[in-house]
């Protein structure tokens, strides 16, 4: 993301051009949150910050897989949007992450005087599936 004037971070969502860019371009549709447990940073629209590099590459790689069930990504694109930084969840900086930390003792106190398991991380480097990090952060956001 690079800091527009007003202190907005401009990004962009890697999609597939034709089902996805071109029908919100032509006001047509809007983007669709993702909403799937293993969504490592909980559900919504994902956007790329700085690196265009890595979230091409991201790109390409989800398109040659199209996991069934997915929405195929034939020609990766991007759709920019202009971000209230405000409204954001700054993991690079310290509150954010004592926050989840504190977000992940609740959690865990919940699920236990409930006698459930909490979810877990699993899965390879490459195609992780980070079922814990998207409960956290989705427990934080309720609360």
């Amino acid at each position: 993301m690079r800091r527009g004037e007003t202190g907005s971070i401009i990004a962009y969502h890697r999609c597939d051009r034709e089902t996805v860019a071109e029908p919100v371009f032509a006001g047509k549709a809007e983007l669709v949150p993702s909403n799937n447990p293993y969504d490592w940073l909980g559900a919504g629209i994902y956007f790329w910050e700085r690196d265009y590099h890595r979230a091409r590459d991201w790109a390409q790689r989800r398109a040659a897989r199209n996991a069934p069930g997915s929405r195929p990504m034939v020609t990766p694109y991007d759709v920019g949007a202009l971000i209230d930084p405000r409204h954001c969840l700054d993991l690079v900086t310290y509150r954010p992450v004592q926050l989840l930390q504190e977000a992940h003792e609740q959690m865990g106190a919940a699920f236990k005087s409930q006698g459930r398991e909490l979810p877990t991380n699993r899965g390879e480097d490459i195609a992780p599936i980070r079922e814990l990090d998207c409960a956290v952060i989705q427990f934080l956001h309720a609360g």
